[in-house]
């Protein structure tokens, strides 16, 4: 018995360490001499992702313990920070220090060409994540924990804000074929009637063949895959 309990144990315990080592999400306020910053730059080093403060000083990114963040701004001191598991039981104020040589002279200069890439703070572009797919992580078990998770799981939240997710890269996608291929472009190639381009946009969008020559911006094969569908649209079309 004593046995069992112990393996038991052991598994939860590694359980609980390896939900550890998953993604949280990280909440706070940026403020300084008690008033909040806003559009301040929070920079995920090790995860490489960032995001900005909000208008209220608030901000919530992807991390796990042991990350390192850094919040900086022009006229601000950057300060970074290394997450520790108790950092993700409420949200967090970060306080950030007046940098005071550089608001004696501030020089502002846009280059079009220079990034967080370019001047060495990350190694790559980091992935950025729309409003629907932020408030589908906050619902799952990984973004919003063990009680959201389980509140949005029970009452349908989770599902519903996936289904958002889905619909928007539906329209995402339809919006980049349109900027591909004009109208004019279904019509004289694939001898679509012009009543019926809007459709057949519809028709093709959910295509995996469409959506991975998308994805890979092959306009080629994306051009060899909507032929083929052509020919099976102006059937159905004809057919009704």
């Amino acid at each position: 018995m004593k046995f069992t309990i112990g393996i038991l144990l052991s598994f939860f315990g590694l359980v609980h360490t390896v939900a550890q080592q998953k993604n949280d999400l990280f909440a706070g306020t940026v403020s300084c001499n008690g008033e909040v910053l806003e559009n301040i730059n929070i920079v995920n080093r090790t995860q490489e992702t960032y995001t900005v403060s909000a208008q209220n000083g608030t901000f919530f990114i992807e991390a796990k313990a042991g990350d390192e963040l850094v919040f900086s701004s022009v006229t601000y001191k950057p300060k970074v920070v290394v997450l520790e598991i108790a950092n993700f039981k409420k949200p967090q104020n970060i306080i950030l220090e007046i940098d005071v040589k550089s608001l004696e002279e501030v020089v502002f200069v846009k280059y079009e060409n220079i990034d967080a890439v370019k001047l060495g703070i990350i190694k790559r572009q980091p992935k950025s994540f729309t409003k629907a797919e932020r408030q589908y992580f906050a619902s799952t078990f990984s973004g919003g924990g063990p009680i959201i998770g389980l509140i949005c799981a029970l009452n349908g939240q989770a599902k519903y804000n996936k289904k958002v997710v889905e619909y928007e890269k539906h329209w995402q996608n339809i919006a980049l074929l349109s900027k591909i291929f004009d109208n004019l472009f279904f019509t004289q190639k694939f001898f679509i009637p012009a009543e019926f381009v809007e459709g057949f946009k519809f028709y093709v969008i959910e295509n995996l063949e469409v959506i991975d020559a998308l994805k890979r911006k092959n306009n080629l094969d994306l051009e060899f895959v909507l032929a083929k569908l052509a020919v099976e649209y102006n059937n159905v079309i004809k057919e009704k």
